[in-house]
């Protein structure tokens, strides 16, 4: 389902707007949740207008590998899989500092595809292009994480 966040600065700016989507997991099958679980007073038919356009699946098939990294204790959420704040973190450790500090960012929008584990081998990889950075994660050669980052030069 989507969900549609603004936040405001103490003026009432606008500061950020966010569109999110998000699907119900069965923990102990490791798969989505079957509609049934809507009876447990899960909304099933949101009026949602997105403040943005909705995420879109992202190509990633022109990033170059940079290195592989096994997540660490620290990387894993109460689920055993990784925290998704986590894969951002990853993203921006994968740039240089001066080209961090070179640029404000415009938008991120990021694809959760497969969930990540504790032990894991995933090669981190991007690729930067103008004003954008597109980032993909894999494990066996096949994309768990995807974001695209668009930023605007300092």
């Amino acid at each position: 389902h989507p969900r549609c966040i603004v936040i405001y600065d103490d003026q009432g700016e606008v500061i950020l707007k966010a569109n999110t989507i998000w699907t119900l997991l069965n923990i102990k099958e490791r798969c989505l949740a079957n509609n049934d679980i809507f009876e447990l007073g899960f909304p099933t038919d949101l009026e949602v207008k997105p403040l943005l356009p909705l995420p879109k699946k992202i190509d990633t098939s022109k990033v170059e590998y940079v290195k592989t990294y096994s997540p660490k204790y620290s990387d894993i959420d109460s689920n055993n899989h990784v925290n998704n704040t986590k894969y951002i973190t990853w993203m921006m450790d994968l740039l240089p500092i001066d080209e961090i500090n070179s640029f404000n960012i415009k938008s991120v929008t990021t694809n959760y595809i497969h969930e990540v584990v504790y032990g894991d081998k995933i090669d981190l990889c991007y690729i930067k292009e103008d004003d954008s950075y597109t980032f993909a994660f894999k494990k066996n050669g096949e994309v768990c994480f995807s974001a695209k980052l668009d930023v605007e030069r300092r």
